[in-house]
């Protein structure tokens, strides 16, 4: 069952949220596009509560450079190596 909602932020800028196609094992996940920009979201919990006073939060970021179709020839054909940022 995929739900798809398109949102106008500004003249011209429509943001569309996709869920329900990609991500079936997290507990929730989520396609964000606006213009050329893709940003994929999940979230995966624990039916245990526990006993914390903080919440673990992890962040992954990847720049890919085949999706952008910066396809590189050599030794690390695809994605490149990584950045100083990540």
């Amino acid at each position: 069952e995929s739900t798809v909602v398109s949102v106008e932020i500004a003249e011209g800028k429509i943001v569309t949220f996709e869920t329900g196609v990609v991500g079936k094992q997290a507990n929730g996940a989520v396609m964000t596009s606006c213009g050329g920009t893709v940003v994929y979201s999940t979230a995966c919990a624990t039916e245990d509560p526990q006993d914390v006073d903080f919440i673990p939060l992890r962040v992954d970021y990847q720049e890919r450079f085949s999706a952008a179709g910066l396809t590189k020839g050599g030794f690390i054909k695809r994605d490149g190596r990584p950045s100083d940022d990540e």
